[in-house]
This record gives structure tokens, C-alpha cells and sequence, in this order.
């Protein structure tokens, strides 16, 4: 009787699909487009990172959030870049730069305001909020790793906030897969615009992660946010119709696994990938609302 209940176990066990299940970790890094210019500077898009256990052969959805596309008209008050997904990871696009008299655009992260207009605020855990402006000077966007800066005077705009730095990928890998925006030995995502100056001022720098320099004065076109980083624009004036302001940075989808598991797109998926030490990491730099990624 002893030796039926033990075979009875191991048979249970055999063929239970929760004992014998293999589940793998999943390292992950979402990034939102990053909004579009305007005066105060556009924020980057959200960013969310992090580890799950996953089983073989399951389907994730897949979408990288384009950037805000850019605007050439004064009636339009924002363009916020577009939400990045990975399962039920959602980065949230970011906040567009904004024109004379609206305040800053919300989203991953914020936009920068110009003079005494509201700056945007950030999304929780993934972004932050946009600086404040000052007289003719504008505040930064804001970015995954900091808030914009706010106007340092009524001449001197603030700077964009840094992005995020990322661990899935070196450097080197990086540029191999021109994804992200390197400094040194770091790679950085999701950095927030500079903001907008007018006559005798002094524009705001990029945060690190694709942010953009803002622009001075009448200068036309603005700074587009760098591709697959998620950043935000340069500001720019977009009073008068005929300047165009930059567009946001691109979002991108970073996943590392085992090298040993497989992993297979639907064909609107545009990646790319580098494998080192037994891992692989996937960069998905194009994807549309109805892809998936199969994995194992």
C-alpha cells in the first residue's frame, strides 16, 4: 500500500503542469516617445524597468510608442509622445513642449513651462515633473532620472532632466543596436528637453537619454528628441505659424533572458540583439498595436 501511494505521488507529479513548469527570468525596460517641442521643453517618455519569472512558449503584446510628432502652428497647445507596452507593462508617453499661453504637457514625464504658466507633471515611478519658467526664459522637461530644471532667471532657461541608466546593455552593445544615448560607460534613456529663450537669453540643455538643446529666439526648426531613447525635444518658439518645432524621441523595448530560450515577433516587429556571457538582450525599436512576442 506504502509503495501505490508513492507511485501515485511521482505519477501526480509527473504530469502536474504547475511542479514541472519551467519558469525563467525576464529583465525588462519600457520606454514612452518622448513628447514634441514647444517653448518650455518636452518631457521623455515614461520609463519602467524590472524582472518577472515567465514560462516557454508564452505571447506577450508589444507596442513602442512613437514620439510626439512635430508641430508647425501655435494653435496647436501640446503633442505628448505615445505609450510604450510589454505585456501589462505601459510606459506613458511624454508630455508635450507647450506654446506661449498653455502650460506644460503631462505624461511620463513633464514638460517645462514658460514664464508663469504651469509646468507638467510626471507619471509615479516613471518619470518626473517639468521646471518652471521665469519672464522670457522657459523651464526643462522633465526626465526619467530627474526633474527639469526651472528657469534660472527671466533670461536663462533651464536644462532638461536626466534619463535613466540602464544595466541590461553596455555601452558597446548600445551602439550596436542604436538604442538609447551613451555617456562614458553609461547608457542613459528617457532624457527631458531644454527649455526655449528669447531675445539676449540663453536656452536650456538636453537631459542625457535623447533630450534635446533648446533653441534661441526666433531659431527654426527645433531639436528633435534622438531616436529610441524616448526623449524629449528641444523648445522652441512656435508663436508665429511657419516654425516648426522638433519632434519627440522614439520609445524602445529592452528585454534580456537566457540565451538558451527562444524568442519570436510577429512581422510589424522591428528589432535587433546582441548575445554575451549567456544572455541575450532584445531591442524592439518598432512595433503596432496588434504584435506580440513569443518567448521560449
Amino acid at each position: 500500500m506504502r509503495n501505490s501511494s508513492i507511485r501515485d505521488f511521482q505519477k501526480f507529479n509527473a504530469m502536474s503542469p504547475v511542479t514541472n513548469r519551467i519558469l525563467f527570468s525576464v529583465d525588462y525596460l519600457v520606454v514612452a516617445g518622448g513628447g514634441a517641442g514647444g517653448r518650455g521643453g518636452a518631457a521623455a517618455g515614461g520609463s519602467l524597468s524590472g524582472s518577472f519569472a515567465a514560462s516557454p512558449g508564452t505571447a506577450f503584446s508589444v507596442e513602442v510608442g512613437a514620439g510626439g510628432a512635430a508641430i508647425t502652428s501655435s494653435g496647436i497647445p501640446v503633442n505628448n509622445g505615445n505609450d510604450s507596452t510589454f505585456a501589462s507593462f505601459v510606459s506613458v508617453g511624454g508630455g508635450g513642449g507647450p506654446g506661449a499661453f498653455v502650460d506644460g504637457g503631462s505624461g511620463g514625464s513633464g514638460a517645462g513651462a514658460y514664464g508663469s504658466k504651469i509646468p507638467g507633471t510626471g507619471t509615479a515611478g516613471q518619470g518626473n515633473d517639468g521646471g518652471s519658467g521665469s519672464g522670457s526664459a522657459c523651464g526643462g522637461g522633465g526626465g526619467a532620472g530627474a526633474v527639469g530644471a526651472n528657469a534660472a532667471s527671466s533670461s536663462v532657461s533651464g536644462d532638461g532632466g536626466v534619463g535613466a541608466i540602464t544595466t541590461l546593455i553596455t555601452s558597446t552593445q548600445a551602439g550596436t543596436l542604436s538604442v538609447g544615448e551613451v555617456s562614458g560607460s553609461d547608457v542613459y534613456f528617457a532624457g527631458g528637453g531644454g527649455g526655449w529663450a528669447g531675445t539676449g537669453g540663453t536656452p536650456g540643455d538636453g537631459g542625457l537619454g535623447g533630450g534635446r538643446l533648446g533653441t534661441y529666439r526666433s531659431a527654426s526648426p527645433g531639436l528633435s528628441g534622438l531616436v529610441n531613447t524616448g526623449g524629449g525635444a528641444g523648445g522652441v518658439d512656435r508663436y508665429e505659424n511657419g516654425r516648426t518645432g522638433g519632434s519627440g524621441g522614439s520609445g524602445v523595448i529592452l528585454l534580456s533572458l537566457p540565451s538558451t530560450f527562444s524568442v519570436s515577433f510577429t512581422g510589424g516587429v522591428t528589432s535587433g540583439n546582441v548575445t554575451a556571457d549567456g544572455t541575450t538582450v532584445y531591442a524592439i525599436t518598432a512595433a503596432g498595436p496588434t504584435d506580440t512576442v513569443t518567448i521560449g
